[in-house]
Protein backbone atom coordinates (compact mmCIF):
# COMPACT_ATOMS: atom_id res chain seq x y z
CA UNK A 1 0.00 0.00 0.00
CA UNK A 2 1.58 3.26 -1.16
CA UNK A 3 0.26 5.33 1.73
CA UNK A 4 1.59 3.02 4.47
CA UNK A 5 3.68 4.67 7.17
CA UNK A 6 6.77 2.70 6.08
CA UNK A 7 6.55 3.92 2.48
CA UNK A 8 5.99 7.52 3.56
CA UNK A 9 8.97 7.29 5.91
CA UNK A 10 11.18 5.98 3.09
CA UNK A 11 10.15 8.88 0.84
CA UNK A 12 10.89 11.41 3.57
CA UNK A 13 14.35 9.94 4.21
CA UNK A 14 15.32 9.55 0.55
CA UNK A 15 18.50 11.44 -0.21
CA UNK A 16 19.09 13.74 -3.15
CA UNK A 17 21.28 11.04 -4.72
CA UNK A 18 21.92 12.96 -7.94
CA UNK A 19 24.87 14.63 -6.19
CA UNK A 20 26.70 11.32 -5.83
CA UNK A 21 26.26 10.48 -9.52
CA UNK A 22 27.31 13.96 -10.61
CA UNK A 23 30.44 13.86 -8.47
CA UNK A 24 31.67 10.95 -10.59
CA UNK A 25 31.02 12.73 -13.90
CA UNK A 26 32.74 16.08 -13.38
CA UNK A 27 36.21 17.05 -12.26
CA UNK A 28 36.97 17.58 -8.60
CA UNK A 29 37.39 21.32 -9.20
CA UNK A 30 34.02 21.56 -10.98
CA UNK A 31 32.32 19.57 -8.23
CA UNK A 32 33.70 21.89 -5.53
CA UNK A 33 32.53 24.89 -7.56
CA UNK A 34 28.99 23.49 -7.87
CA UNK A 35 28.88 22.90 -4.12
CA UNK A 36 29.78 26.55 -3.46
CA UNK A 37 27.07 27.73 -5.83
CA UNK A 38 24.56 25.37 -4.22
CA UNK A 39 25.29 26.82 -0.79
CA UNK A 40 24.85 30.37 -2.10
CA UNK A 41 21.57 29.46 -3.80
CA UNK A 42 20.22 27.79 -0.68
CA UNK A 43 20.88 30.99 1.30
CA UNK A 44 19.30 33.29 -1.29
CA UNK A 45 16.12 31.52 -2.36
CA UNK A 46 13.29 32.84 -0.18
CA UNK A 47 10.34 32.89 -2.57
CA UNK A 48 7.36 30.77 -1.38
CA UNK A 49 6.51 29.62 -4.91
CA UNK A 50 10.05 29.39 -6.29
CA UNK A 51 12.14 28.40 -3.29
CA UNK A 52 14.99 25.96 -2.94
CA UNK A 53 12.75 22.90 -3.31
CA UNK A 54 11.76 24.12 -6.79
CA UNK A 55 15.41 24.71 -7.65
CA UNK A 56 16.31 21.18 -6.52
CA UNK A 57 13.72 19.67 -8.84
CA UNK A 58 14.78 21.85 -11.77
CA UNK A 59 18.39 20.90 -11.05
CA UNK A 60 17.55 17.20 -11.22
CA UNK A 61 15.62 17.65 -14.46
CA UNK A 62 18.35 19.81 -16.00
CA UNK A 63 20.98 17.25 -15.07
CA UNK A 64 19.18 14.35 -16.73
CA UNK A 65 18.12 16.34 -19.81
CA UNK A 66 21.56 17.93 -20.09
CA UNK A 67 23.31 14.55 -20.18
CA UNK A 68 21.15 13.46 -23.12
CA UNK A 69 21.44 16.78 -24.95
CA UNK A 70 25.23 17.12 -24.57
CA UNK A 71 25.24 20.21 -22.35
CA UNK A 72 28.23 21.55 -20.43
CA UNK A 73 27.21 20.35 -16.97
CA UNK A 74 29.18 22.97 -15.03
CA UNK A 75 27.57 25.81 -17.00
CA UNK A 76 24.11 24.22 -16.94
CA UNK A 77 23.95 23.27 -13.27
CA UNK A 78 25.48 26.55 -12.11
CA UNK A 79 22.88 28.48 -14.09
CA UNK A 80 20.14 26.20 -12.76
CA UNK A 81 21.09 26.77 -9.13
CA UNK A 82 21.10 30.55 -9.66
CA UNK A 83 18.16 30.97 -12.05
CA UNK A 84 15.61 32.09 -9.43
CA UNK A 85 17.71 34.14 -6.98
CA UNK A 86 16.08 37.27 -8.40
CA UNK A 87 12.55 36.14 -7.52
CA UNK A 88 12.30 38.13 -4.30
CA UNK A 89 13.06 41.37 -6.18
CA UNK A 90 10.48 40.52 -8.83
CA UNK A 91 7.83 39.83 -6.21
CA UNK A 92 8.82 42.97 -4.30
CA UNK A 93 9.37 45.64 -6.95
CA UNK A 94 8.53 43.95 -10.24
CA UNK A 95 12.09 43.59 -11.55
CA UNK A 96 12.45 40.75 -14.06
CA UNK A 97 13.81 37.86 -12.02
CA UNK A 98 15.77 36.26 -14.87
CA UNK A 99 17.75 39.41 -15.63
CA UNK A 100 18.25 40.21 -11.94
CA UNK A 101 19.43 36.66 -11.22
CA UNK A 102 21.85 36.78 -14.16
CA UNK A 103 23.61 39.89 -12.82
CA UNK A 104 23.55 38.82 -9.18
CA UNK A 105 24.79 35.38 -10.16
CA UNK A 106 27.61 36.75 -12.29
CA UNK A 107 28.81 38.98 -9.45
CA UNK A 108 28.79 36.05 -7.03
CA UNK A 109 30.63 33.72 -9.40
CA UNK A 110 33.46 36.21 -9.72
CA UNK A 111 33.99 36.06 -5.95
CA UNK A 112 34.61 32.30 -6.05
CA UNK A 113 36.92 32.44 -9.09
CA UNK A 114 34.49 30.68 -11.39
CA UNK A 115 36.17 29.87 -14.75
CA UNK A 116 36.21 33.17 -16.65
CA UNK A 117 35.43 31.57 -20.00
CA UNK A 118 32.21 30.10 -18.61
CA UNK A 119 30.83 33.24 -16.97
CA UNK A 120 29.09 34.49 -20.12
CA UNK A 121 27.44 31.15 -20.97
CA UNK A 122 26.07 30.94 -17.40
CA UNK A 123 24.91 34.57 -17.54
CA UNK A 124 23.07 34.04 -20.83
CA UNK A 125 21.50 30.75 -19.76
CA UNK A 126 20.01 32.43 -16.68
CA UNK A 127 18.92 35.54 -18.57
CA UNK A 128 17.30 33.59 -21.42
CA UNK A 129 15.57 30.83 -19.43
CA UNK A 130 12.36 32.87 -19.30
CA UNK A 131 11.88 32.97 -23.04
CA UNK A 132 8.37 34.42 -23.06
CA UNK A 133 9.68 37.68 -21.56
CA UNK A 134 13.01 38.03 -23.31
CA UNK A 135 15.32 36.61 -25.96
CA UNK A 136 14.82 33.01 -27.02
CA UNK A 137 17.37 30.60 -25.50
CA UNK A 138 20.29 30.15 -27.89
CA UNK A 139 22.71 27.72 -26.26
CA UNK A 140 22.05 24.10 -25.36
CA UNK A 141 22.40 25.03 -21.69
CA UNK A 142 19.87 27.86 -21.94
CA UNK A 143 17.38 25.61 -23.73
CA UNK A 144 17.77 22.81 -21.20
CA UNK A 145 17.33 25.19 -18.26
CA UNK A 146 14.20 26.69 -19.82
CA UNK A 147 12.80 23.21 -20.44
CA UNK A 148 13.57 21.96 -16.94
CA UNK A 149 11.97 25.04 -15.38
CA UNK A 150 8.82 24.57 -17.46
CA UNK A 151 8.65 20.85 -16.71
CA UNK A 152 8.40 21.57 -12.99
CA UNK A 153 5.05 23.20 -13.72
CA UNK A 154 3.71 19.94 -15.17
CA UNK A 155 2.69 16.53 -13.85
CA UNK A 156 1.92 15.76 -10.21
CA UNK A 157 4.36 18.39 -8.96
CA UNK A 158 2.89 20.98 -11.30
CA UNK A 159 -0.62 20.27 -10.04
CA UNK A 160 0.52 20.59 -6.44
CA UNK A 161 2.30 23.87 -7.14
CA UNK A 162 -0.68 25.26 -9.03
CA UNK A 163 -3.13 24.49 -6.25
CA UNK A 164 -0.73 25.94 -3.68
CA UNK A 165 -0.34 29.13 -5.70
CA UNK A 166 -4.09 29.24 -6.36
CA UNK A 167 -4.71 29.18 -2.61
CA UNK A 168 -2.43 32.16 -2.15
CA UNK A 169 -4.57 34.02 -4.70
CA UNK A 170 -7.81 32.90 -2.98
CA UNK A 171 -8.79 30.79 -5.99
CA UNK A 172 -11.24 27.99 -5.28
CA UNK A 173 -10.96 24.50 -6.79
CA UNK A 174 -13.05 25.40 -9.82
CA UNK A 175 -10.92 28.46 -10.53
CA UNK A 176 -7.67 26.54 -10.20
CA UNK A 177 -8.90 23.73 -12.45
CA UNK A 178 -9.87 26.29 -15.08
CA UNK A 179 -6.40 27.87 -14.83
CA UNK A 180 -4.80 24.45 -15.40
CA UNK A 181 -7.01 23.78 -18.41
CA UNK A 182 -6.30 27.16 -20.00
CA UNK A 183 -2.64 27.69 -19.14
CA UNK A 184 -0.81 24.46 -18.38
CA UNK A 185 -1.74 21.81 -20.93
CA UNK A 186 -0.13 23.55 -23.90
CA UNK A 187 3.31 23.90 -22.30
CA UNK A 188 4.77 21.13 -24.42
CA UNK A 189 4.95 23.71 -27.22
CA UNK A 190 7.43 25.71 -25.11
CA UNK A 191 9.94 22.86 -24.95
CA UNK A 192 13.14 23.20 -26.97
CA UNK A 193 14.69 19.74 -26.59
CA UNK A 194 13.35 16.38 -27.65
CA UNK A 195 14.17 14.92 -24.23
CA UNK A 196 12.01 17.52 -22.51
CA UNK A 197 9.17 17.07 -24.97
CA UNK A 198 9.03 13.36 -24.16
CA UNK A 199 8.92 14.12 -20.43
CA UNK A 200 6.32 16.85 -20.94
CA UNK A 201 4.08 14.53 -22.94
CA UNK A 202 3.95 12.02 -20.07
CA UNK A 203 3.38 14.70 -17.44
CA UNK A 204 0.57 16.36 -19.40
CA UNK A 205 -1.08 12.96 -19.91
CA UNK A 206 -1.13 12.57 -16.13
CA UNK A 207 -2.66 16.03 -15.70
CA UNK A 208 -5.42 15.24 -18.21
CA UNK A 209 -6.17 12.03 -16.33
CA UNK A 210 -6.38 14.05 -13.12
CA UNK A 211 -8.77 16.58 -14.70
CA UNK A 212 -11.06 13.77 -15.87
CA UNK A 213 -11.11 12.42 -12.32
CA UNK A 214 -11.97 15.89 -10.96
CA UNK A 215 -14.86 16.15 -13.40
CA UNK A 216 -16.18 12.74 -12.30
CA UNK A 217 -15.96 13.69 -8.63
CA UNK A 218 -17.65 17.06 -9.20
CA UNK A 219 -20.62 15.19 -10.70
CA UNK A 220 -20.58 12.57 -7.93
CA UNK A 221 -19.65 9.75 -10.29
CA UNK A 222 -16.69 8.53 -8.23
Amino acid sequence: MITSSDNISKLQKKEWTISKELERLVSKADWQMIQKVEEFARENLDSPSHGYDHTQRVYSLAYHIGKWEGADLLVLLTATLLHDIGRVMEEGIGADHAETAAYFGKDFLKTINFPREKLKPVFLAIKQHRARRGAEPQSVEAKVLSDADNLDALGAIGLGRTFTYGGRLNRDVRGTVKFIQENMLGRIDRMYTQTARRLADRRIAYMIQFLHRVEDEVHGLK
